[in-house]
């Protein structure tokens, strides 16, 4: 029975996380579309580079938001609330502090950064760059939101941020503010999302009631530095492998090229943006299973077959429709791009599944992954980095090295539970 309710629990919570991220991936789509068809393929390539800048540098904030959603979880299972709303606290104070040095850091080294990736507008730059302060402290109330299992809760404020970030940006582009209108509504938009995140966790994280302890319980600093550096470096590696692709475009193609290309690209993501929500609904739910020792084959299983299911749709659709897709979501101007689409699609879900896997070894606390990951990531790195002659070569190079990773990591899995899955075979016969 309590399997069938954690069953229906994950079904409902991947229902009600997707169904966010379409409302949010609508929302980022018309962001981009104001972006695009407003200041052109040049400048919407630049913008779109700052955010996948932005989205590698916050990647020490999914580190902490995994950390945050697993002990969150632990302490809510335990009824610790005493322990909870405590430890929430010290995340958001840590957090404020590394945003406050990393904005002065970004400061300093915005013309490096301007000049490496070609960006006309170092101001602008600058300005959606400083965002990371707010963008880091919600990476703690987002973690206590999927900890605490409030999935819709989550999906509002993830809705809620894009919904700012297109409302700011039209009206600041409407006034002729240009790169610095969109800038400025990178920067506003975790602020909105913040504030709102923090008036939905009100009620658990400042209440004064205790849980089943009488005082806190204090983190063990070993065991949390052995699970926080292996999370860090597995969310580092799994940005990269998110953004490569754009850095790779930007760097040793035109303006015109790259800024066709990440427009692509946004399109084909959807089935990332589609299926990181469920391995997000995945990893306290096999958290909680891990702690009470119950079996999580079967949650591993449902939130595959979901992802395979978002995958295969997509993918159909995106090979009969690419042209017609671009051309109407993006304008004549991006047209010429549409071919990359399955291509790109391909390698989107390659990275989802790979993402999926990821989480679910960061769930279990088992680390080995990481030398697969590490390896590829390298390798891939190193293929695009000497063979970059068109676009098309890149991708290929891309989707080889990611497919050989996944392959790894699926098998991995098989290996470690070969006694399992050798027991459930001979059953069935």
């Amino acid at each position: 029975m309590n399997g069938k309710i954690l069953d229906s629990k994950q079904l409902i919570g991947s229902l009600a996380v997707s169904l966010g991220t379409i409302l949010t991936g609508v929302f980022a789509y018309l962001f981009n579309v104001i972006i695009g068809r407003s200041l052109g393929p040049g400048h919407f390539g630049e913008i779109a580079t700052v955010v996948y800048i932005l989205t590698l540098v916050t990647s020490f904030g999914g580190v902490v938001q995994t950390i945050v959603t697993r002990y969150t979880s632990e302490f809510h299972a335990k009824q610790e609330l005493f322990s909870l709303r405590r430890n929430y606290r010290k995340f958001s104070l840590f957090m404020l502090y590394v945003g406050i040095c990393l904005v002065v850091l970004i400061i300093i080294i915005v013309p490096v950064l301007t000049r490496f990736f070609s960006l006309s507008d170092r101001i602008s730059s600058a300005i959606a760059l400083t965002s990371i302060v707010f963008a880091l402290l919600m990476t703690v109330n987002r973690g206590a939101l999927q900890g605490l299992q409030y999935f819709t809760r989550l999906s509002v404020v993830n809705v809620l941020e894009v919904v700012a970030k297109v409302a700011i940006a039209y009206v600041l582009i409407r006034m002729s503010f240009g790169l610095k209108g969109a800038a400025t509504a990178i920067l506003l938009a975790p602020v909105v999302a913040y504030i709102m995140s923090y008036i939905f966790l009100q009620k658990d994280m400042k209440g004064t009631e205790g849980g089943v302890e009488l005082k806190e319980v204090p983190l063990n600093r070993k065991e949390l530095l052995r699970y926080s550096l292996p999370i860090a470096w597995g969310m580092i590696l799994l940005s990269l492998l998110y953004s490569i692709d754009v850095f790779v475009m930007k760097k040793f193609f035109s303006s015109v090229e790259s800024g066709q290309y990440i427009a692509v690209s946004q399109v084909a993501k959807i089935i990332l943006y589609l299926g990181i929500p469920i391995a997000g609904v995945m990893f306290p739910i096999i958290t909680q299973q891990r702690i009470t020792g119950e079996k999580h084959y079967k949650t591993l299983g449902l939130a595959v077959t979901l992802t395979l299911v978002v995958i295969g749709i997509l993918l159909v659709f995106y090979k009969f429709y690419s042209a017609i897709l671009i051309q109407k979501m993006w304008g004549e101007q991006f047209k010429e791009g549409s071919y990359l689409l399955l291509s790109s699609s391909v390698l989107a879900a390659i990275i989802t599944m790979i993402n999926l896997f990821v989480n679910y070894y960061l769930s279990i606390k088992n680390y080995n992954f990481l030398w697969a990951l590490t390896l590829f990531t390298a390798v891939q790195f190193q293929m695009v980095m000497r063979n970059h002659q068109t676009i098309n070569l890149v991708l290929e190079e891309l989707r080889l090295a990611n497919g050989l990773l996944l392959t790894a990591l699926v098998l991995y899995y098989l290996f470690i539970k070969r006694a399992q899955l050798k027991t459930v075979f001979i059953r069935g016969k």
